[in-house]
This record gives C-alpha cells, sequence and structure tokens, in this order.
C-alpha cells in the first residue's frame, strides 16, 4: 500500500519521486527521552543516501529534514534548497541528484503519535500550489490508515500469541458463548483440557460428554438460567 501511494504521488505531482519513512519511537531503560528509530517503509526511487540512516550516524534533526519532520511532528517545507541553510550536506547531495525543493509530511496515529514520515522531493524550485499541497496530505492520511492498520494487527498477534503462552502453563482455557445463535469458540488449551481432536467443532454436546452425569442436570438449568439474564456468571461442577 505505501508503495502504490508513493508511485501515485509520482504520477500526480510529475517530476518528482516520493518515499514513505516508518518511525518508531522506543524508550531504553533508564533513558528520559525516546530514541528515534527509521526504516524505509517501502521500495521507493529516492535515492538511498537521501534518505535517513543511509550513513548509519546517528538520527539527527539538523543533518536531514525527514528526520526534523519526524523529530518535531511538524511539516518539513523547502522551496528552494539552493537558498537552504539547513542540513547542508544533505541539501548538496539532494542538489546533485537533480533536486530543488522537498515537503517532508509527519503520519499520526489516531492518538497522534508519528509513526512515520512521507517526504517529496521535486526537480523545480517553485512552491507546492494549494491542490499539490492538498494531494499530499491527502496521502499522508490514506498512509496514516494503512500504518495503523498493520501495526493494529501485529499488536494483536502478540496479544493472542501472549494469552494462548499463559493458558498453556497455567492449564487454563478460554471460551466464548454467543447465546442467540449458541455458536461456540474455545482456546487451544481447553482442547488439550478436554482431550478433543482440534478439528472438533465447538459445542455443548462435546461438553456435556466430559460432565459427570450428576452434575448435567445443573449445568443444563445454568444454560437456560443464563439465557435469560444474559449477564457475566460463573459455574462450578
Amino acid at each position: 500500500i505505501l508503495q502504490t501511494l508513493c508511485e501515485l504521488v509520482e504520477v500526480f505531482l510529475e517530476r518528482c519521486v516520493a518515499s514513505v519513512v516508518l518511525v518508531d519511537l522506543k524508550r531504553s531503560e533508564g533513558a528520559q527521552e525516546h530514541a528515534l528509530r527509521m526504516h524505509q517503509g517501502a521500495p521507493t526511487n529516492m535515492p538511498a543516501d537521501l534518505l535517513p540512516g543511509a550513513d548509519d550516524k546517528p538520527l539527527r534533526a539538523e543533518r536531514c529534514p525527514i528526520v526534523m519532520a519526524a523529530t518535531f511532528n511538524t511539516p518539513i517545507i523547502s522551496n528552494n534548497l539552493s537558498h537552504e541553510s539547513r542540513w547542508n550536506g544533505w541539501c548538496t547531495t539532494a542538489r546533485s541528484h537533480g533536486f530543488r525543493g522537498l515537503c517532508s509530511m509527519p503520519i499520526t496515529s489516531n492518538s497522534g503519535a508519528i509513526t512515520g514520515v512521507l517526504s517529496v522531493l521535486h526537480r523545480e524550485a517553485e512552491p507546492l500550489s494549494l491542490e499539490q499541497q492538498n494531494l499530499i496530505a491527502q496521502f499522508t492520511h490514506l498512509a496514516s490508515i494503512a500504518i495503523d492498520r498493520v501495526r493494529a494487527e501485529a499488536a494483536l498477534k502478540q496479544s493472542e500469541a501472549f494469552l494462548a503462552k499463559a493458558q498453556r502453563l497455567s492449564a487454563t482455557g478460554t471460551f466464548s458463548w454467543r447465546v442467540s445463535t449458541d455458536e461456540i469458540t474455545w482456546s487451544d488449551e481447553v482442547y488439550r483440557i478436554l482431550e478433543l481432536d482440534s478439528a472438533t467443532t465447538p459445542g455443548f454436546d462435546a461438553i456435556y460428554r466430559r460432565i459427570h452425569p450428576d452434575d448435567i442436570s445443573s449445568h443444563r438449568e445454568m444454560i437456560r438460567r443464563q439465557r435469560r439474564r444474559g449477564r457475566d456468571f460463573e459455574h462450578e461442577h
């Protein structure tokens, strides 16, 4: 998605290259400030020596406009790199590649945290038109949605992995019951506890076959009661 966004930027704006750099803020133990970590989010036409971290030197705002946009979470725009007094070394390299202007837009999550930077280098030493600025803002918003979704999915997978490990260690299973349809889902540990094949479809029949006959009637009554009440409950058999 990020690669496609960069390609669309280059089509709509013409005579430019675009890139998306992802940002991670990590706090080391005992550190008072977050350490900025950046890496390329998608293949790009932007020269590698203009991307953060290309020379393995520390990421500093005064050395690169992309890092500056991420550090201060603010748009960085320069309409003429020949007149730019910031990032001298970076500007020299950019001009050697034929670029004359830049726009680096922070990509932020729903919470406002910096998650990346969309950068556009153009070959004309002219201000971006209002239409071009609006296009870049729209593409930045789309990049934000894509990054948020991927990171949310990754966090969910990690959470599920931790939960599964905790259940294995504690020999505890979890399940959910949709009362309106009697649809049941349960965790892998429940299969192990009940000694069921993993291909078995979860259901009350499988549960009843593993409850002592003397307890089945009270269990069925509990199920009927909870269908009416629809509240959290505890039951022991």
